[in-house]
């Protein structure tokens, strides 16, 4: 699924998740009106985050690509 924050919420929350790719530019935006690159209801502390396995890099051009299975 490609999609903004609220659909990637949607499916992280229902668990229909179960390979990421994200790719990061090298550029840097944030501050409290920034939109969140996933939202729903999403997990409050580290110990309930659910980890990567499986996670690969790879540049392209100026830009990362991480993928990873979940």
């Amino acid at each position: 699924v490609e999609g903004g924050a609220d659909t990637l919420g949607a499916f992280f929350d229902q668990n229909f998740v179960n390979q990421v790719m994200f790719f990061y530019a090298p550029k840097m935006i944030g501050g409290a009106q920034a939109v969140p690159a996933v939202g729903g209801l999403g997990v409050g502390r580290m110990d309930k985050a659910k980890p990567f396995r499986e996670v690969s890099f790879r540049r392209i051009r100026d830009d990362l690509l991480v993928e990873a299975f979940l």
